[in-house]
């Protein structure tokens, strides 16, 4: 539990400046590499879930704290993507 905290903590500090500004390039990647290891979490704990249900059919099912946990690491990607667009539109073109 420790360990996703200390990721989100991570990704939340990354983030931070794109409130009132550009985010650099070493604090993207960073945003980047957390909500990667976020979403491995998610998919591996949904893999083995899925093992698990067909070890034991209809007697497993996944709980509330699965669910959110992938909804937060769905809107991380989604502030991700955003921040790569708005980076994208603000550089000016080189010519």
């Amino acid at each position: 539990m420790f360990v996703f905290a200390l990721l989100a903590a991570a990704a939340l500090g990354a983030g931070w400046p794109a409130l009132r500004s550009r985010l650099s390039k070493r604090r993207w990647v960073g945003l980047t590499a957390a909500v990667v290891l976020l979403s491995i979490f998610a998919i591996t704990n949904w893999s083995d879930l899925g093992k698990l249900e067909d070890s034991y059919p209809g007697q497993l099912s996944a709980g509330l704290g699965l669910y959110l946990y992938t909804v937060g690491v769905v809107a991380m990607w989604v502030c991700v993507v955003r921040l790569l667009l708005t980076r994208r539109r603000v550089t000016p073109a080189v010519t």
